[in-house]
């Protein structure tokens, strides 16, 4: 399998012409679709398992794993590998080797072992301690969900090349398939052995970490081995750490970034996972209730995270890579900044797109989404009330995505460090609107303070942009905005969909189609108007997005 682009012997090049970033332009788009297909993949089958185990399984059980143990799984993940992700991947003025970057890497899952083993202590024995039919195999969990996300990290080294390389349908497959495996060893378990309660998700969470880890080095082991043309390295030991030709271990450049970027995870996790760490530190919810609200966050939350985190991942990667971090936009040049304020431009309207049908429609049809995936269990009570702010969330998410992926890849270090305290000041702030919200709307609280993180946010990443565009004449902010007659449809759809969602009775099979079928007429209606009324928008999605996905690969010259 040949990656989707060439590179050199150095990371960061200075050409900038036409075809270059025409042909980054397609990578990243390609790169997106199948990050948006795997994304998919394992949504539809949490979505699936979760229906199946609801059924073999007890509510505090689904807490300990999907939020206590998970929670420990991720943010052990985050604060140790997404560091390093975005400082081996961003362009810098200096040249950087391969290896300096395999060597920064490789300090990824050193990070994660001292991250895991203080979690670890204080998720054992600072804790609420679970029901006591839990208590010994919560231990066992413990170390089993630390030990996966280091493993995990090994294999960050030939991530970050691959990633520079462009070898991104292998990386969506090889996590797909580490998933399947995942998921079919959990539900197996859990159907034929129930009394093993935790360990059953301990096996397959390890199962995971084993297959991906050893899967990257298998791969890229044989791709030295083989000697791939235009595969920097001619031997697998080439991906551990040892001494570059520049003579220093680590690139000080590197470190420094990283650095940067590790104070600014710490703060950006606490925000990402807020309302999960503040049930879990101060005990708001029992372990009953924290798995039903992480099943409706869950559907919540579906949409963006298997189509928004892909496209503001690989929109990340298409920004590092075309503009020069720490410099204005006045002094880039002119056609990698045509470029980027096209791409911002369109994908920000694009997504604020999809954010606004998912919150005009989810409004009328969350009731009746639960009702098919839960029973009454979910669709009655709190369930669709959780799940309509959630669209509103999900809009929110929409926006701020596009617009940080930009602001984190144009911020020099300096900026990032100062934006450290600022992400101080919006954790303070989403902490104190989770107690007070929580106080006065329950669970919902966690959402409407997740809102109000995200409003902070993309204030921010919006004025960082400003900036960054002063004096050049571009104005991409305000080139995506919606238009207001597809506002005014939006708006007319909404009304005709909460009339149809009073009328008809969800319960009931022929009501419950009824009120399917307005739905799907407002919704071609929708999309026709946007159609129409947003043609270069439209225009981009197809030329940069669709094509590029169904298109065959460039052949390497």
């Amino acid at each position: 399998m040949a990656p989707d682009s060439n590179d050199h012997n150095h990371l960061h090049s200075t050409d900038t012409n036409d075809s270059k970033h025409k042909d980054l332009m397609t990578s990243v788009a390609r790169a997106a679709s199948y990050n948006i297909i795997l994304q998919l993949m394992f949504r539809v089958l949490t979505f699936v398992i979760n229906a199946i185990l609801l059924r073999y399984i007890t509510k505090d059980l689904l807490g300990i794993v999907n939020v206590r143990l998970t929670l420990l799984y991720s943010t052990i993940l985050f604060v140790g590998r997404e560091p390093f992700r975005k400082a081996c991947l961003t362009k810098t003025p200096e040249r950087i080797s391969y290896q300096e970057v395999v060597n920064i890497a490789w300090c990824s899952p050193i990070v994660g072992a001292a991250v895991s083993c203080v979690l670890s202590y204080i998720w054992v024995y600072h804790l609420e301690s679970p029901p006591p039919e839990y208590v010994d195999s919560y231990k066992v969990g413990v170390v089993c969900f630390s030990l996966s996300a280091i493993l995990e990290m090994c294999s960050e080294p030939v991530y970050v090349i691959g990633q520079k390389l462009l070898y991104v349908r292998f990386r969506a497959i090889l996590e797909g398939v580490a998933l399947i495996i995942k998921c079919l060893m959990s539900i197996s378990l859990v159907v034929v052995y129930p009394q093993l309660g935790i360990l059953a998700f301990c096996c397959a969470q390890i199962s995971f970490a084993l297959v991906y880890t050893g899967g990257c080095y298998i791969y890229f082991g044989y791709l030295a081995t083989a000697k791939v043309e235009n595969f920097p390295f001619t031997s697998p030991f080439m991906f551990i750490p040892q001494r570059p030709s520049s003579g220093v271990f680590i690139n000080r450049h590197l470190a420094g970034l990283t650095w940067s970027f590790l104070k600014q995870s710490f703060l950006k996790q606490l925000l990402t996972e807020g309302e999960k760490y503040v049930m879990t530190i101060f005990n708001i919810l029992s372990f009953a209730d924290q798995g039903v609200f992480d099943i409706i966050s869950n559907l919540g939350s579906l949409v963006a995270r298997f189509l928004f985190a892909p496209i503001e991942e690989s929109s990340y990667l298409l920004f590092s890579q075309s503009i020069t971090r720490g410099t204005p936009g006045s002094t880039q040049p002119k056609d990698s900044l045509h470029v980027m304020t096209e791409a911002l431009s369109h994908m920000t309207k694009l997504l604020t797109l999809i954010g606004l049908t998912i919150l005009v429609f989810g409004y009328s049809y969350s009731p009746l989404l639960l009702h098919i995936y839960g029973g009454q269990l979910l669709s009655t009570g709190i369930g669709p009330y959780l799940l309509r702010w959630y669209c509103v969330y999900v809009l929110l998410m929409a926006v701020n995505g596009i617009t940080e992926a930009f602001s984190f890849a144009t911020m020099s270090q300096v900026a990032l460090d100062r934006y450290n305290y600022v992400m101080l000041v919006f954790t303070g702030i989403f902490l104190g609107a989770s107690l007070l919200f929580t106080t006065y709307f329950g669970s919902a609280g966690f959402i409407m303070a997740n809102c109000c993180n995200l409003v902070c946010r993309t204030v921010h990443s919006v004025h960082v942009i400003g900036m960054f565009y002063k004096d050049t004449g571009e104005t991409p902010i305000r080139s995506s905005l919606v238009g207001v007659k597809v506002i005014l449809v939006y708006a007319v759809i909404l009304a005709i969909t909460s009339t149809s969602q009073a009328w008809f009775d969800i319960t009931e099979t022929v009501s419950a189609l009824l009120h399917i079928a307005v739905g799907v007429a407002c919704l071609l209606s929708v999309l026709l108007c946007i159609y129409f009324w947003e043609p270069q928008s439209i225009s981009f999605l197809i030329h940069k997005f669709i094509r590029p996905m169904f298109a065959k690969k460039a052949k390497t010259t």
